[in-house]
């Protein structure tokens, strides 16, 4: 089992940002805020933060969210949120956080969660997409023409989205019954 040592700082700031998928840029925002941060310059703050990312990712304790044309974005999963984490005086320095076990079962059942959030995400994302696109073509006419394959490969998306989120569902639907 890989071992992650996090600095306490960065494990609040990732418990605080928990509920919502953010970006590398808004993890080190918050990380740099906190008081007991160790790191002064931003860059080597960024460096740090997506390391630690880079080493959650590999234990599954995070995922990337994948998405067409903004920044990544990241999302903790279940894994993170139900490890013990050692944050005593005695390491104030380090954090360990440790890969829970778990059974085949549940972790089915957890990937096929994490991956139905990831789709929910990218559903709204696409939706959200093709909405702005109609109401920048009722604003700006002229506009019609050249946004309308985009508009359509938003609603693609958006449809192919919803049949990998139905298909999910049916999955674990199998699990829970």
């Amino acid at each position: 089992m890989k071992d992650i040592h996090i600095k306490p700082a960065l494990l609040h700031v990732l418990h605080d940002m928990s509920v919502t998928p953010f970006t590398v840029g808004q993890l080190t925002d918050n990380y740099l805020k906190h008081p007991d941060c160790e790191h002064t310059a931003k860059p080597s703050a960024r460096q740090y933060v997506y390391r630690k990312m880079i080493s959650m990712m590999e234990l599954g304790q995070m995922i990337k969210l994948s998405n067409s044309q903004r920044r990544p974005r990241y999302q903790l999963t279940s894994i993170f949120l139900g490890v013990d984490c050692a944050t005593s005086i005695e390491e104030i320095q380090t954090a360990k956080v440790q890969q829970p076990h778990s059974s085949p079962v549940n972790s089915h059942e957890t990937t096929l969660k994490e991956k139905l959030s990831e789709c929910k995400s990218e559903m709204l994302s696409a939706l959200g997409e093709s909405d702005e696109y109609s109401s920048l073509c009722k604003e700006h006419p002229e506009l019609r023409e050249r946004a309308q394959a985009l508009y359509n490969e938003a609603r693609e998306r958006s449809a192919m989205l919803l049949g990998k989120m139905k298909a999910l569902e049916n999955m674990l639907s199998l699990y829970a019954g």
